[in-house]
């Protein structure tokens, strides 16, 4: 798979100088550690190509699609909020740009020297082919001839090209997909090979899904993506699709009986993946989320009773809100959540 970096060392080293002189004021985040260098893992391969990934080490996927000059360090953090806990990840940045557009992403480029950290572009239609062999054909290449007008031409063609791309790599490769506005605070490694969370009693989120390859999760929700996709109602082929398949293809799985909060997962052989509370993966609902995690100082008393379950339950963040990107001011609970994993002398000194 086709890959293009350009390092911008220079920037960004001349960035880090001054982004630390911001950093040294700010209580709660993690100055650059001098002992960076020593905890990465050595040896690692340069290339790997898709056929190689199947290893035994993590395999964590990403969605991005935008300017990647821009590309934010707040979803640079959430990549670095991986390689924090599992430095011997593989870590695949899939972009439905052109393949010969030249990525510029200065912000990247320490993680690229140091991890196994790619970019990899893919063509949704072209990658469609592969599920021929596991799901009905007829029905996959009729949805392969409806992209064009289903896809490429309605109001949330990003959101449903990304909610059919994630259960795609996860089913044909396996891993963790995350959103690149989450971010990871504890492994999920005791919870089981395949695993979702609850947003709310009766409904289950795709921001974060843990799913192993062949997954018949996956392969359920594919098939009923297949068969009744609409393309112009917003979150029907995303986290209404999950919950669609879990009550249609999954009937004895009592997932939605419970506390809506807490972590304790529902797992059972009824059940397709191990199925956490709400506090697993969303202890902060997304209209309360630009409050809660952006606009509240830290010492306020909502904001810390949040913080502590967070700290004791969550495994990884969904940072959404009203607003697409939230911002991090001085003070707040996003500000200390977006750096409190960094990963290399240059990112740690910059503040999301």
């Amino acid at each position: 798979m086709n890959r293009f970096r350009i390092a911008f060392a220079i920037a960004g080293l001349a960035f880090a100088v001054l982004s630390n002189l911001l950093l040294t004021s700010i209580s709660g985040i993690p100055k650059p550690f001098d002992s960076v260098e020593a905890n990465l893992i050595e040896g690692l391969p340069n290339e790997l190509n898709r056929g190689d990934i199947n290893s035994s080490r993590p395999l964590f996927h990403f969605i991005f699609s935008g300017d990647w000059a821009n590309f934010p360090l707040s979803y640079a953090r959430a990549i670095e909020s991986v390689l924090y806990h599992h430095p011997d990840a593989i870590a695949r940045l899939h972009s439905q740009d052109s393949r010969n557009e030249t990525v510029s992403t200065p912000l990247l480029e320490p993680l690229f020297q140091k991890f196994d950290l790619e970019i990899e572009y893919y063509d949704l239609a072209e990658e469609l082919q592969i599920l021929k062999t596991h799901i009905d054909e007829t029905l996959v290449q009729k949805f392969i001839d409806d992209l064009p007008r289903w896809i490429y031409t309605t109001k949330f063609r990003e959101s449903n090209k990304s909610n059919i791309y994630r259960l795609l790599i996860l089913f044909t490769r396996g891993g963790v997909y995350m959103d690149v506005d989450s971010i990871y605070l504890k492994p999920l490694d005791a919870l089981g090979p395949n695993v979702v969370g609850k947003e709310s009693r009766g409904h289950v989120n795709g921001a974060i899904i843990k799913a192993e390859k062949g997954s018949r999760f996956m392969e359920k929700a594919l098939t009923r993506l297949f068969m009744d996709f609409r393309p112009t109602i917003w979150a029907y082929n995303g986290p209404q699709l999950l919950t669609r398949t879990l009550k249609n293809d999954f009937p004895e799985c009592e997932w939605f009986i419970g506390k809506e909060h807490g972590t304790q997962p529902n797992s059972s052989d009824a059940c397709p993946a191990t199925i956490l509370g709400v506090n697993g993966f969303y202890p902060l609902r997304w209209d309360k989320t630009d409050s809660l995690c952006a606009e509240l100082p830290i010492n306020d008393t909502r904001v810390m009773e949040r913080k502590a379950i967070v700290d004791k339950e969550t495994y990884v963040i969904h940072l959404t809100g009203k607003k697409k990107k939230l911002p991090s001011p001085p003070n707040t609970l996003c500000r200390l959540l977006k750096n409190r994993f960094c990963v290399t002398n240059t990112t740690c000194a910059m503040v999301a």
